[in-house]
């Protein structure tokens, strides 16, 4: 009985489509065209075209080349018919396997050095697969696709392999300086600037965005204001702002507005505590749509009013002329 069809038969079946190929090309072929989004063991790619000729989505024939037999393999109507089935069936969830990222669950069982030595493995290991798809890249700008007709599915699955990398290496970069600031791998908890974290991540804010500078990336235009409070209200008003006032304002998904931090002064002066607001635009325009046409004008809720000293009756706004920050 032949055996099941599986993800990896209906790939080969697919690779079948494009032209005939002896087993030996079919294999590289597969490597050199899936490795990325579908990677399986030489053994198992062999194996595939013996199954799809069982099932007749393929006839093999013998051919003499340079005295040595080699068999090609050529995908059938029935297995044409099958792959047009698949392509339309419910894919597979998303599987990821990076050992790496295993070393660092677990790195409470071994030092620092054997963490950062995990990472730098992987670092080196993606930039070989992130150099080998740019390459890849420049090669089809020289006419290099083997199959031209098929460059624009070839580019758009590059995009993403390339945008998976760079999202990898500066997380790697990320990490690392996470644990350098570690005193151990172990019994460490949530400290200070774990808690940080897990609050950009509970509002599905990404800490590398955050990493290098105040702003979020695509930021051009900061949108300060100034309240004070009591002392005996500071917690009040911080309470009231960062449980309804900015997710208020981040719900409505305003086009433009990337982000907004709340800030509070460390010192108290005549009994009071300034608290500074700064919400991060792409541009003036976006501002204005926001705020409306008189944009300028600070715009305060009754509950937060209530427990104010003073406040800013304007916003004052500031274009993002530089960006410093070490490296």
């Amino acid at each position: 009985m032949p055996s099941k069809m599986t993800t990896s038969s209906y790939a080969v079946l697919a690779l079948l489509d494009l032209r005939p190929w002896s087993a030996y090309e079919l294999t590289h072929q597969a490597q050199r065209s899936l490795r990325y989004a579908w990677p399986k063991s030489e053994r198992l790619l062999y194996s595939e075209p013996k199954k799809l000729v069982e099932l007749g989505y393929a006839t093999v024939e013998e051919e003499l080349q340079t005295g040595r037999s080699r068999s090609i393999y050529t995908i059938t109507a029935e297995g044409r018919a099958a792959l047009r089935e698949w392509i339309t069936t419910r894919t597979q969830p998303p599987r990821l396997e990076v050992e790496a990222l295993l070393r660092l669950l677990f790195a409470d069982h071994g030092s620092k050095d054997d963490v950062l030595g995990a990472l730098d493995e992987l670092e080196s290991d993606i930039g070989e697969h992130h150099r080998a798809i740019v390459e890849l890249m420049g090669s089809y700008l020289d006419g290099g696709h083997p199959f031209p007709q098929r460059t624009h599915l070839s580019v758009l699955f590059a995009t993403f392999q390339i945008e998976v990398f760079k999202t990898m290496e500066r997380w790697i970069d990320f990490a690392r300086s996470e644990i350098d600031e570690w005193p151990k791998t172990g019994q460490l908890g949530m400290t200070e600037r774990t808690e940080m974290l897990t609050r950009l991540l509970a509002q599905d804010e990404s800490p590398l965005s955050h990493e290098g500078g105040l702003w979020p990336a695509g930021a051009t235009v900061a949108r300060i204001w100034r309240g004070w409070t009591t002392a005996e209200n500071a917690d009040t008003y911080q309470g009231i702002a960062e449980s309804e006032v900015f997710p208020a304002i981040i719900e409505r998904q305003v086009p433009g507005l990337l982000g907004a931090h709340l800030m509070r002064a460390e010192d108290v002066v005549d009994d009071e505590v300034e608290f500074t607001t700064i919400i991060w635009f792409d541009d003036l325009d976006s501002v204005k749509n926001f705020m409306g046409d008189d944009y300028r004008r600070a715009h305060i809720p009754d509950e937060v009013e209530s427990v104010l000293t003073r406040y800013d009756s304007e916003a004052t706004h500031f274009h993002i002329t530089g960006r410093f920050h070490e490296r």
